[in-house]
C-alpha cells in the first residue's frame, strides 16, 4: 500500500510491485485481491492496466489495512472478543486499554502521513 501511496494515482502491475518490495507475486496477489475485495485497491486488466489506490492516501489509514489483512487490532487474543475470564482477569483492563491506544493511534496514521514521514527517512525500493 505504501508502494501505491507513493507514486499515486498510478497503476503498477503484480511484477513492478513484488519486484520493488521484494515480495513473492504469488504473495502480493493474494493481499491485492482481499485489498481490492475491501475496495482499498482496484484494478485494471490488460497491457498498461494494473492496481491503484481507491481512494487518496490521506483517506486511507493504517489501521483499515492491518484489519483487512490481519484482523481485529489487539495485543492478546482475549482482548478483543468476549472473555469468559475478563472479569477474574487482573490484566483484562491493561490489554483493553492497550487496545484503544493502538487502534486510535493506527487509525490516524494515514498513507499520505506515513509517506510524509517517510520521505525524510528516503522511502526507497530496493
Amino acid at each position: 500500500m505504501m508502494n501505491l501511496a507513493a507514486d499515486f494515482p498510478t497503476k503498477k502491475n503484480i511484477k513492478e510491485i513484488s519486484q520493488e518490495e521484494h515480495i513473492s507475486s504469488k504473495y502480493l496477489e493474494k493481499l491485492m485481491g482481499i485489498l481490492k475485495k475491501n475496495q482499498l485497491v482496484r484494478s485494471v486488466q490488460g497491457q498498461g492496466g494494473g492496481y491503484f489506490l481507491a481512494k487518496k492516501p490521506g483517506q486511507i489509514t493504517a489501521g483499515e489495512i492491518v484489519e483487512i489483512l490481519d484482523g481485529p487490532i489487539a495485543p492478546m487474543k482475549c482482548s478483543s472478543a468476549k472473555c469468559k475470564m475478563a472479569e477474574h482477569c487482573s490484566a483484562s483492563s491493561v490489554w483493553s486499554e492497550l487496545e484503544k491506544e493502538m487502534k486510535k493511534f493506527l487509525y490516524k496514521q494515514t498513507l499520505e502521513k506515513l509517506i510524509k514521514n517517510n520521505q525524510t527517512k528516503k522511502y526507497v525500493r530496493k
